[in-house]
């Protein structure tokens, strides 16, 4: 949305620097409006053929994410299109779940609140393009007592679910890596706040800020 901003700004600052002169100020509208309609083609435009390992797509973070069978959305937060960049998004891991090895899931819903999480929009999209997804999220962080606590979730705290139970819940993704490795891939699965606790390789999928 910087580009629409930026060449918004541009013309105001034209269009006062030529007011006092209509027919050029007709010549720079029309000039504007070319450039204007090239900037947002190239910016819409998908990337080449040789560049799909670097692909970028658009995501409607207005959209309504799916809803499992019996589900209702709780808590839903919108935002603008987001053109998808994994090196925009960091995993989050709590302070908590890094000293002691894991967090209350009311806890870590109370420190969430000062990051940007990414909603259950963005997990839909990645599970279509799973070849988007960053192969670096399918390395765990630290090895697990149990299978289950080997795998990688990346929870997507923007959208809360009631589920069929009346519980409060959050969608998540993980590379399911207890098959063989033939078949392994990104599936989607949700845990109830009320009772989670969330270990080292449970992380949360927030914007980074830019500084």
């Amino acid at each position: 949305m910087r580009m629409f901003a930026f060449l918004y700004k541009s013309y105001i600052f034209l269009s006062e620097a030529l007011k006092e002169n209509v027919m050029k100020k007709k010549i720079l509208i029309l000039v504007f409006l070319l450039i204007a309609f090239v900037a947002v083609c190239v910016y819409f435009m998908p990337p080449a053929a040789g560049q799909m390992g670097n692909e970028r797509r658009i995501i409607d973070l207005g959209a309504k994410p799916s809803i499992p069978n019996g589900w209702t959305i709780a808590k839903h937060q919108k935002s603008e299109l987001l053109w998808w960049d994994a090196s925009l998004v960091n995993l989050y891991l709590s302070g908590s779940q890094q000293m002691t090895g894991d967090v209350d899931a009311q806890k870590l819903r109370k420190e969430l609140k000062k990051q940007k999480v990414l909603n259950a929009t963005i997990l839909d999209f990645l599970l279509q393009n799973k070849k988007l997804i960053p192969k670096s999220w399918e390395k765990i962080t630290s090895k697990g007592r149990s299978p289950e606590e080997q795998i990688k979730r990346i929870c997507f705290w923007g959208t809360l679910y009631w589920d069929g139970t009346g519980n409060l819940s959050v969608r998540c993704m993980y590379f399911d890596t207890r098959v063989e490795p033939s078949v392994a891939e990104w599936r989607s699965e949700a845990v109830q706040i009320s009772r989670a606790r969330f270990g080292v390789n449970d992380l949360v999928a927030v914007m980074r800020v830019e500084k």
